[in-house]
Formats: C-alpha cells, structure tokens, sequence
C-alpha cells in the first residue's frame, strides 16, 4: 500500500538521522571509554579486596541501567508521574510487581531491592536464586513502561534470561570461593 511504503521511509529517515547524530557526538565511543573506566575500577577493588570474586560486565551494566531508572522513578514508575498506572494496558499490571502499586515509596522500594540483586548478581553471590529475582523484577521494571519504552530492555532481558541457566557460580564468584557451587 502507499501509506505503508512512505511510513517505511520517514522510519528509514529517522533511524539514518539518528545514526549520523550518534556517530558525529561520538556516543559509542564516548561510552566504551566510560564503561571501560568503570570496569577498571571496579576490577581495582576485586584486587585489593579478595572477597570480591569476579567484576562482571553484565552486572555493571544492569546497575547502570538501574541508575538511570531510579532518576525516573517519578516520572515513569509511580501514579503521580506521566506514566500511571490507570493508563496502562490491562496485562501489565498482573505481571509486574512494579503496577501493584503507584506508591512513590513502594517503588523505591522495588528499585532498592533490584540494586541489591544486581550487586548480588555482580559478585556472583547465590547463584542459583539471585538470577531468577533479577530475572523476574528486572522484567517487572521494563514491562511496567513498556508502552513508553524501545526494545533496547530486550538485550539485558535476554541476557538475564541465559543467566539463570548458566553456571555463573563455578568460576570467579563468590560462591565458588565458599564451595556452594
């Protein structure tokens, strides 16, 4: 159809534009310098603290994900921002602790609990549990704005997903530090 093919286009256009203006601000590598110096330091304290197992980059990048989140908590997660839950679609609320309330407080308290999990999940600490929590309310946390929101929640969605299933607790972890794996 006609409609169809101009809509093609104008996406095609935008995504071009958008492209050109990452490329000329030099985001990408603005954030593999930001993220490798974040990495360094965090490998800094695994040497001089042995308690720490193993820095991974899947957790740093999940807690800074969850920084981002927490600026918005406001605005996206609870009734009195632009997102409440009146407005969103009937599925959402039965799948995301993040809908059970509108509370400001409440959700603060989910996006506490979620940090916990993510440095948990960082030093490879419980691995058995601690992915699937993750899991779980890291997907209630990205299906609470989802109406709002790009697929670019897939990709640590995913990851979280194959994360359960992995043996993250064999090797440079915690846990494999106590002998529970």
């Amino acid at each position: 159809c006609r409609g169809c093919r101009g809509v093609s286009l104008r996406s095609a256009a935008a995504a071009r534009a958008t492209s050109g203006v990452m490329k000329g601000a030099g985001l990408q590598e603005s954030a593999r310098v930001v993220g490798a110096a974040l990495l360094e330091r965090l490998m800094d304290l695994q040497r001089r603290h042995p308690a720490i197992g193993n820095v991974r980059g899947c957790g740093l990048m999940l807690a800074i994900d969850l920084g981002l989140r927490a600026r918005m908590v406001e605005a996206y997660y609870a009734d009195t921002g632009l997102l409440p839950r009146a407005i969103l679609p009937d599925s959402v609320p039965l799948f995301s602790v993040y809908s059970w309330s509108g509370d400001l407080t409440v959700q603060c308290v989910w996006m506490a609990l979620q940090f916990v999990l993510v440095v948990l999940f960082t030093l490879g600490w419980r691995t058995r549990w601690v992915p699937p929590l993750l899991f779980v309310l890291y997907g209630s946390c990205v299906l609470r704005i989802a109406v709002v929101s790009g697929g670019q929640d897939l990709v640590p969605f995913q990851m979280l997903l194959w994360s359960i299933f992995l043996p993250l607790g064999a090797r440079w972890s915690l846990d494999a530090r106590a002998g529970r794996e």
